[in-house]
């Protein structure tokens, strides 16, 4: 599940050129391991969460942006974007989807290992989930104007 952080509190959307982190939601960033048995033999396999890449979906901006390690999961500090961060140069309007969002892919790529009771062990090709998520990206432009005549009143 995707986890979009800074989104406006009030729409719910992102912003064009303020950094969007995303994070694996809810239990997704976990090690998984599953064992099989048939009487005295014994085989395990463990997935591990390696990899976290976030798609924007824009296909005029900037292409995908991965992280990985703890800052999949790391708490969200406002004033420094995290390494699972990413910045929209263009607003959704330009979407292909449906002209208000852009389809995002948030992708976890998973190492795979096994072990058995026989002693042997190895690992299998990495395997990667996805789950897509639509997201609003608006475009503010800020006007400035003199209000008086001194600088802490707006002056020019």
């Amino acid at each position: 599940m995707p986890v979009f952080e800074k989104l406006d509190a009030q729409f719910g959307w992102a912003y064009v050129r303020t950094p969007l982190d995303f994070r694996a939601g809810g239990n997704s960033w976990r090690e998984m391991s599953v064992s099989a048995s048939a009487g005295p033999v014994w085989a395990t396999v463990t997935a591990t969460p390696t990899v976290l890449t976030f798609d924007p979906g824009d296909p005029n901006g900037e292409g995908p942006v991965s992280c990985s390690g703890a800052a999949a999961t790391a708490p969200y500090v406002p004033e420094l974007p995290g390494e699972c961060s990413f910045t929209f140069t263009n607003s959704s309007s330009t979407s292909e989807h449906d002209g208000y969002h852009f389809l995002t892919t948030m992708s976890i790529t998973w190492t795979i290992t096994w072990t058995s009771s026989g002693g042997g062990a190895g690992s299998f090709d990495p395997y990667t989930t996805s789950t897509t998520a639509e997201l609003a990206v608006a475009e503010v432009k800020g006007l400035v104007t003199c209000t008086g005549p001194r600088s802490n009143q707006g002056g020019c």
